[in-house]
């Protein structure tokens, strides 16, 4: 009597765990991961000073959950330096989906030396089939964003000087032209 059932004890566990693997392999997530990364900066480069910061993320995002805010802290933190509602600040949807651009007014200097980090909640985005984002952190130093701001270029070598010096004259019509195709030479010999 024991090893008839040992036998059928045995048959239900195995129809058990064979019925029960195809039904994890069905489960569906119930998030979408997100990736990001820094997408551009506007600021004054000599103050290190950076006015806003945008931040792509990319994955299955349709929209924004209601509500939505990210948050910016350095270090271990997250959110200590600002949280801003979504819908209060600057941001790009791809159309059709996929990637965000989150435009963040950031208004502070920047220091060299730190990490500076943008938190999205798990839920901040929504996918066009209903699925919330998961958790996304874009860790990014302050040495990356000073780097990212727009640098006026300065003229080191003699024939860049030269260049710039034949645009001061304030040339119109055939002198304007006549300088464009002398620029276009010495430019030459700049990359030669």
């Amino acid at each position: 009597m024991t090893k008839t059932f040992s036998k059928v004890l045995a048959v239900i566990l195995s129809l058990a765990v064979l019925f029960a693997v195809p039904v994890m392999a069905n489960a569906e997530e119930t998030t979408f991961a997100l990736t990001g990364s820094l997408y551009g900066v506007e600021g004054d480069w000599n103050d290190d000073y950076a006015q806003t910061i945008a931040i792509e993320v990319k994955g299955e995002i349709a929209n924004f959950a209601e509500g939505a805010v990210v948050s910016v802290g350095t270090g271990a933190e997250v959110a200590n330096i600002l949280t801003a509602k979504i819908a209060d600040i600057g941001y790009a949807l791809t159309p059709g989906g996929g990637s965000a651009v989150i435009i963040i007014d950031f208004n502070n200097y920047i220091n060299h030396a730190e990490t500076y980090n943008f938190y999205f909640a798990e839920g901040t985005f929504v996918s066009e089939d209903g699925k919330n984002s998961a958790e996304l952190t874009v860790s990014v130093t302050g040495n990356d964003i000073i780097e990212a701001l727009d640098v006026e270029h300065v003229s080191t070598k003699p024939i860049e000087k030269l260049i710039d010096w034949m645009y001061t004259w304030g040339a119109e019509g055939i002198w304007l032209d006549l300088i464009d195709f002398i620029v276009s030479i010495l430019e030459w010999f700049l990359y030669i």
